[in-house]
C-alpha cells in the first residue's frame, strides 16, 4: 500500500498513477483490505480525484478505492479526524457531481451514502456532538442537491436520465438517516415539503408562460408535457421520503402542527392544474396515511393507569357514523375521472397504493370496479381477493366507529359482519385451487389465509367478552358498557371456567399465528425491508395478542383456582405461560427496557422455567414503522396493567374477587384498542413471483430416484439424499452459503399403502396449510443456531406410546443449486408396516441469515417389512 501510494503524486507520470491505481483497485477487489486505515493513503487518493486534468477513469478508480478502504476501517480513526474526513470527502463529492457521466456522479453518491452509512453507526454516542455535526452537514447537502436537481427537472423539459437517478440514490441517504436520526424526521419533512411546494410554484410559473407565449401552440403543449412527466416522477419519488418521515414522527408531540402543514401542502399541489389527476390522487391518499396514523396514542404519556388510552381525534379521516367522510368522496370522485379514461393499469395501481396505505374503502371501490374488466380467471380471482380484503379491512374500521361513538346496540352485528368477511376472504382463498396455477400467488394466499385467521380469532374473541354488554338496559356510554362485561359470567362459576378454557385455547391459536408470521418472514428471501418489518410487526401484534388472552386467562382462573389448560399443547399452563412472556419479551427487544422489566416480573420464577427458549432470528428486523410504535406503546399500558393484577393477589387477598372481573376488562379494553391500529398490506404483496422453493429425493448409488424404500426391522434406514432448488437466481444461488433438512417420522405416520414420492402440482402446493411445518421449521431453526439434539428417537405423546425420529442433514449446494448428502434414520423400533417421511428444509446466506424453502413435493415413504 506504501509502495503504490508512493508513485500518486503530481511529479509522476500519468501512465504510472494509473497502473498504481489499477494494482490499488486490484488488491482491494480481492478482499484484501483488512488493514488499520492509512491517512496517508487516503490523502494520496482525495489528491487524485481533486486532479481536473486526471482522465475520468482515474477519478473513477481512486473513487471505488475510497469505497473500500474507509467504511471498513472508520472505527479506528479518532472522532475528532472523522469530522475532517468526512468534510474533505464532502467537497470530492461535490466537485464529482459536476462531472457530465451519469456513472461518476451516482457511483460518488453511492459511496458517501456506504460512508455515511458507517459513521452513523460509530458516531451514534460519540462525545462532542460530532454525530450530530455530520447529520447536518449531510442533511443540508442532501437537501440542497435534491433541490438543484428538481429545479434542473422543472427547467429543462428534457433532462437528463440520470438526474432521476441521482435524486432517488440521494433519498435513499434521507431515508437512512431519518431511520437512524428519528429527531430529525421533523426537520427532513419540513424540508422536503418546501421543495414540494417550490417545485409546484416553478410548474404553475410554467403554465402561465406558455400560456402566454406567441410560439407554437403545438410545440409549447408538448414541452408542458415533458415537464409534467418527469416533474411528475420527481414528485412520486419525494413521497417516499415523506412516508418515512411520518413514521419516525413522534405523534404525542406536534400532531396537530404537523397534520396541518401536510394538509396545506396537498392543497399546494391540487391548486398546479398541470399535474395530472393520479399526482392529486396519491398526495390525497398520503394525508390520508397521516391522519389515520395521529389519531392513535395523543394521551398516552400522560395517562398509563387508565383503562384505555387510544382516542379518535379530529384527524381521522372517518366519520363518526360510519359513513364515507368528505375526504375520501373527493378522492373516489377524482378515481371516477381515471376510470372514465379507461386508464385501467394506472388505476390498479392507484389502488394498489391506497392499499399499502391503508386506504381501504378507495381500494375497495377501485378493486371492485376493475373486476369485469379482466378476462383470465387467475386476474378475476385476484382482484376478487383483493376486493374482500380491503372490504373486511373496511367492516374493521366501520367496527372501531361503532365502538367509539353511540351505536353501540349495533356492535353484535358488526361482529358478525367482520367475522363474515373474514370466513368469507378464507372461502374465497380456496377457490384459488381450482382456477389459478404455479406459485406466483404464494405470499398473497398465505398473508390473505393468516390475515382472516388473525380477524376472526379476534373476532370471536371480542364477542365472547361482549356477549352480554347489549342488553335491553345497557345504555350506549362506552364506560358503562365497558363496566357491564361480562356480568351474567362472573355470576356462575361454570360459566367462568369455560369462558377462560376458550379464551385458553384462543391465546394457543394466536401464539401459532406468532410462528406462522414468522415462518411467512422467513419464506421470501426477494422480499423488501419494509415489508418485511411489516409482517415483523404483525408477528408483534399476535404475540401481545396471545400474552393478553393467556394472562388473562391465568389470572382470572386464580379466583377459583382452575386450571385453564391450553388445547392441543404440549406443554403445562406454567410453561405456556412463560412461553408467552418470553416470546413478547424477545420481540419487544430493547425498545423499552421498562416494559421489558416488567415483562420479567409477570415470570414466577418458582415454578416457571428458567430454560426456555428465547429462540434469536438471525435476519429479524427492528420494529421502527408506525404499526409497531402503536402495538409496543399497547403492550407497555398491557404488561403495566396486568403486573398490576398480579400484585393484588401476592399481597391483597381482599381483592382477589376483583380479579375475574379486572382481567376480562382489560382484555376487552386491550382487543379494542389492538382494533384501532390502522393495517395497511406490505408492498410485497403486490409482487406476483413465484418463492424460491425446494424439492427432496431419495436416491439411490446411482443417483436415480428411488420409488420404493424398505428396511427390515430393528435396523435402520439407509438414505441417499439429492435437494434441488427451484425458483433461485444465479445471483441469490451465490450467496446461498449451506443447505439444510429435517426429516421427521411417527409411528403415527403409518400409512396403509405407500405410494412413493409424487411430485404436487404447482396449483396445489399450500406448504402453509400444512399441520407441520411450523413445528419443523421451528427444529430446524433451533438446530441451525445449535440449540437443539442434532438427531436422536424420543418419545413424543407418551400417551399414545408414540415413538417419533428426527434427522438433520446438511448439503453443499453446488452451482446448479443441488445438494447431495446421506444419513441413517434411526427407525429400528418402528414395528412393521408404511410410514410417511415429512421433511422440510432451509438455507443459510452468505450473511448468516435463515430463510426457510417452500417444499415442492410430498412427503417420503418407507417400509418395515418382514424378511
Amino acid at each position: 500500500m506504501e509502495l503504490l501510494s508512493s508513485f500518486m503524486t503530481k511529479d509522476r507520470g500519468l501512465s504510472l498513477q494509473a497502473m498504481a491505481l489499477k494494482c490499488l483497485h486490484f488488491i482491494l477487489a480481492k478482499g484484501m483490505y483488512h488493514f488499520p486505515a492509512n491517512s496517508n493513503v487516503t490523502l494520496k487518493l482525495f489528491g487524485v480525484i481533486n486532479q481536473s486534468d486526471f482522465p475520468p477513469a482515474l477519478h473513477f478508480d481512486a473513487l471505488r478505492a475510497l469505497c473500500k478502504i474507509l467504511p471498513p476501517n472508520l472505527d479506528t480513526i479518532p472522532c475528532t479526524e472523522i469530522l475532517t474526513i468526512f468534510s474533505k470527502f464532502l467537497q470530492v463529492v461535490e466537485f464529482k457531481l459536476q462531472s457530465p457521466i451519469i456513472s461518476e456522479r451516482l457511483l460518488a453518491i453511492n459511496v458517501l451514502a456506504s460512508i455515511f452509512d458507517k459513521l452513523l453507526g460509530i458516531l451514534k454516542d460519540a462525545a462532542g456532538g460530532i454525530g450530530s455535526i455530520v447529520s447536518s452537514r449531510m442533511l443540508e447537502f442532501t437537501v440542497d442537491r435534491i433541490s438543484q436537481l428538481i429545479k434542473l427537472v422543472v427547467d429543462n423539459p428534457h433532462p437528463d436520465k440520470g438526474v432521476e437517478q441521482e435524486i432517488k440514490s440521494l433519498l435513499f441517504i434521507l431515508i437512512n438517516l431519518v431511520e437512524r436520526h428519528r429527531d430529525l424526521s421533523g426537520i427532513v419533512l419540513d424540508k422536503i415539503c418546501i421543495v414540494i411546494e417550490h417545485l409546484v410554484s416553478m410548474l404553475n410559473k410554467i403554465t402561465s408562460t406558455t400560456n402566454s407565449g406567441s410560439q407554437d401552440r403545438h410545440l409549447a403543449e408538448l414541452e408542458k408535457e415533458n415537464h409534467t412527466s418527469t416533474a411528475s416522477r420527481g414528485l412520486i419519488y419525494l413521497t417516499q421520503i415523506l412516508i418515512t418521515c411520518f413514521e419516525m414522527l413522534d405523534v404525542s408531540t406536534g400532531a396537530t402542527q404537523v397534520f396541518n402543514r401536510m394538509e396545506h401542502l396537498v392543497e399546494h399541489v391540487h391548486q398546479c392544474s398541470l399535474l395530472p389527476v393520479y399526482i392529486h390522487l396519491i398526495y390525497d391518499l398520503l394525508l390520508h396515511f397521516h391522519a389515520a396514523y395521529q389519531c392513535m396514542w395523543l394521551e398516552i404519556g400522560e395517562d398509563l393507569v387508565s383503562n384505555r388510552n387510544f382516542r379518535l381525534s379530529r384527524f381521522s379521516s372517518l366519520s363518526h357514523d360510519g359513513s364515507r367522510s368528505q375526504h375520501e368522496i373527493l378522492i373516489i370522485d377524482r378515481v371516477k375521472q381515471i376510470l372514465d379514461k379507461k386508464d385501467y393499469w394506472l388505476s390498479y395501481k392507484l389502488a394498489k397504493y391506497a392499499a399499502c396505505n391503508g386506504a381501504w374503502l378507495v381500494a375497495a371501490y377501485i378493486f371492485g370496479e376493475l373486476i369485469p374488466m379482466v378476462q383470465s380467471d387467475s386476474c378475476c380471482f385476484w382482484l376478487k381477493s383483493l376486493s374482500h380484503l380491503s372490504e373486511l379491512e373496511r367492516k374493521i374500521q366501520l367496527f372501531v366507529l361503532t365502538l367509539s361513538g353511540n351505536a353501540a346496540g349495533k356492535t353484535a352485528d358488526h361482529i358478525e359482519n367482520v367475522i363474515g368477511a373474514s370466513n368469507k376472504l378464507c372461502s374465497l382463498e380456496e377457490a384459488f385451487d381450482a382456477s389459478v396455477s404455479g406459485l406466483a400467488f404464494s405470499f398473497q394466499r398465505w398473508f390473505i389465509t393468516l390475515r382472516s385467521k388473525v380477524v376472526g380469532t379476534v373476532a370471536d374473541v371480542f364477542k365472547l367478552l361482549s356477549m352480554n354488554l347489549f342488553s335491553q338496559e345497557a345504555t350506549r356510554s362506552t364506560k358503562q358498557i365497558e363496566a357491564r362485561i361480562l356480568v351474567q359470567h362472573l355470576n356462575s362459576s361454570q360459566g367462568l371456567s369455560s369462558l377462560l378454557q376458550l379464551l385458553a385455547h384462543a391465546s394457543s391459536q394466536f401464539m401459532r399465528l406468532v410462528k406462522e408470521f414468522d415462518l411467512l418472514a422467513m419464506s421470501f428471501i426477494a422480499m423488501d425491508r419494509k415489508s418485511m418489518k411489516i409482517v415483523s410487526d404483525l408477528g408483534l401484534s399476535c404475540s401481545l395478542l396471545a400474552f393478553s388472552t393467556g394472562l388473562t386467562s391465568r389470572l382470572a382462573s386464580s379466583h377459583y383456582k382452575q386450571n385453564c389448560s391450553t388445547y392441543g399443547l404440549e406443554t403445562s399452563d406454567e410453561q405456556f405461560h412463560t412461553l408467552l412472556v418470553h416470546d413478547l419479551l424477545r420481540r419487544l427487544g430493547y425498545t423499552d427496557l421498562e416494559t421489558s422489566k416488567n415483562l420479567w416480573n409477570l415470570l414466577d420464577f418458582r415454578r416457571s422455567s428458567r430454560s426456555c427458549s428465547m429462540q434469536e432470528f438471525q435476519n429479524e428486523v427492528s420494529t421502527t414503522c408506525v404499526e409497531a410504535r402503536d402495538v409496543a406503546k399497547l403492550c407497555k399500558y398491557s404488561v403495566q396493567r396486568f403486573l398490576s393484577l398480579q400484585a393484588i393477589i401476592v399481597h391483597d387477598n381482599n381483592g382477589i374477587s376483583r380479579i375475574p372481573r379486572d382481567a376480562l376488562q382489560l382484555l376487552f379494553n386491550i382487543i379494542f384498542s389492538w382494533i384501532q391500529i390502522p393495517f395497511r398490506t406490505p408492498k410485497h404483496f403486490f409482487q406476483l413471483r413465484p418463492p424460491i422453493s425446494a424439492e427432496l429425493f431419495i436416491t439411490n448409488e446411482d443417483g436415480k430416484r428411488r420409488d420404493n424404500i424398505s428396511v427390515l426391522p430393528g435396523f435402520q434406514l439407509s438414505l441417499t439424499l439429492c435437494i434441488q432448488l427451484r425458483n433461485i437466481s444465479p445471483d441469490q444461488l451465490s450467496q446461498v452459503s449451506k443447505l439444510y433438512c429435517i426429516l421427521h417420522s411417527r409411528t403415527s405416520f403409518q400409512v396403509f399403502s405407500a405410494n412413493g414420492d409424487k411430485k404436487v402440482p404447482e396449483s396445489s402446493c399450500q406448504a402453509w396449510k400444512s399441520d407441520h411445518m411450523v413445528g419443523l421449521n421451528n427444529k430446524l431453526l433451533h438446530f441451525t443456531t445449535g440449540t437443539t439434539e442434532r438427531d436422536g428417537l424420543h418419545a413424543m405423546e407418551s400417551a399414545g406410546g408414540t415413538l417419533a425420529v428426527d434427522k438433520f442433514v446438511s448439503f453443499d449446494p453446488n452451482e446448479k443449486g443441488q445438494g447431495f448428502a446421506t444419513c441413517l434414520l434411526d427407525v429400528s423400533a418402528f414395528p412393521v408396516g408404511s410410514y410417511q417421511i415429512k421433511w422440510h428444509s432451509c438455507c443459510i446466506d452468505n450473511n448468516g441469515a435463515y430463510w426457510s424453502l417452500m417444499p415442492l413435493n410430498t412427503d417420503q415413504f418407507f417400509t418395515v417389512q418382514v424378511p
